[in-house]
C-alpha cells in the first residue's frame, strides 16, 4: 500500500492501532529472520558449534563480524556426534 493509499483508506485511528498492534505482535522480514535465526542456531549448537543468534542473521545486517574458522578437532567432535546419533537411530530399527 502506497502512503497516498493509505491516507485516502485509513484514518489517524486506525493507522495508531496498526502501530500499537506491531509494537504488540512485530510482523515482517525482521521478525522471521529472527525466528529462523534461532532455530538456526539452536540446530548448529546442539550439533556442537560454538555459534551465536547474530551469526544466523543473514538480511539485516546485524552481522558484524566473519565466522572463525572451525578446527579439524572441532569438525571431528561435530562427526562424531552425527555418527553416534546416527548409530542410536539405526539401532533402534528405524531406517
Amino acid at each position: 500500500m502506497s502512503v497516498k493509499q493509505a491516507r485516502r483508506e485509513i484514518d489517524s485511528r486506525e493507522f495508531m492501532q496498526w502501530q500499537v498492534y506491531y509494537h504488540k505482535e512485530p510482523f515482517g522480514l525482521y521478525p522471521m529472520e529472527v525466528q529462523t535465526a534461532n532455530i538456526a542456531d539452536m540446530v548448529a549448537n546442539s550439533c556442537g558449534a560454538k555459534t551465536t543468534l547474530n551469526d544466523h542473521m543473514f538480511f539485516s545486517g546485524k552481522k558484524d563480524k566473519s565466522p572463525e574458522q572451525q578446527s579439524v578437532k572441532d569438525m571431528e567432535k561435530v562427526m562424531m556426534k552425527a555418527q553416534a546419533v546416527t548409530a542410536a537411530y539405526n539401532v533402534g530399527g528405524k531406517k
